[in-house]
């Protein structure tokens, strides 16, 4: 069931997209299909009450409460509580890389600890590309960009994260960007390469104390922080 079999994802304009394969929808897969969320969300609580370990109240009270189903209803503190409830009697780490996935940057600052205890529960060596990126945004909202960029740096993707030159930039390591910008490998969305090295060769006559690098680099530091 939690392995996609049955994915649900709840948006504020109250847009529920529920799908199952070869059964019939349970009493609380009903109400959701039919946007009964408050309904569905006194029946799970009060099947837990009655079963702590019930998979199917707490995959979908540990999306509900992450994601919310219109505004001012997502709860990311429950969310939490009963996606790792969820993960203690799974082991499925989709899991946890939902539950991050689901925090935006100003959710992040508030909820530090949760990452935490992600990263406590699944060391580097376990990590996929997913969760070396929210890694990598965890460390760059705590303000370790060297530590962020570290994590950005072991992501396997076609197109590399912008922010790895940014924090070179950050740290005026202008060879470190330029070296990167002449492998073939690294690739960005929406930049053009030559346009930006010509930047950076720009960046390194400005001097480190003056005023035009001060506001450059405080714009660096926000733009690195507040990524979503």
């Amino acid at each position: 069931l939690i392995n996609s079999t049955l994915p649900i994802k709840s948006f504020y304009d109250d847009i529920t997209v529920l799908k199952v394969r070869n059964r019939e929808l349970t009493k609380g897969e009903n109400l959701i299909l039919h946007k009964k969320y408050e309904e569905a969300v006194k029946y799970y609580e009060d099947l837990l009450k009655e079963d702590r370990n019930n998979k199917e109240a707490l995959m979908y009270l540990s999306r509900i409460y992450a994601e919310g189903w219109k505004k001012g209803t997502k709860d990311l503190d429950k969310g939490a509580e009963y996606s790792f409830r969820l993960y203690d009697l799974t082991g499925d780490r989709n899991i946890l890389e939902r539950l991050l996935a689901s925090f935006g940057r100003d959710d992040m600052e508030k909820h530090l600890e949760i990452f935490e205890k992600v990263f406590t529960i699944i060391p580097d060596e376990e990590l996929n590309n997913d969760l070396f990126w929210e890694k990598g945004r965890y460390y760059a909202v705590k303000g370790d960009f060297n530590k962020s960029r570290e994590y950005y740096e072991r992501v396997e993707e076609y197109y590399t994260n912008s922010y790895i030159i940014y924090i070179d930039l950050y740290n005026r390591e202008f060879h470190k960007a330029l070296n990167r910008l002449r492998d073939d490998n690294f690739n960005f969305w929406s930049m053009n390469k030559r346009n930006l090295t010509n930047g950076i060769e720009g960046l390194k006559e400005i001097e480190e104390n003056s005023k035009e690098w001060v506001d450059f680099k405080e714009f660096l530091y926000k733009s690195i922080k507040r990524q979503d």
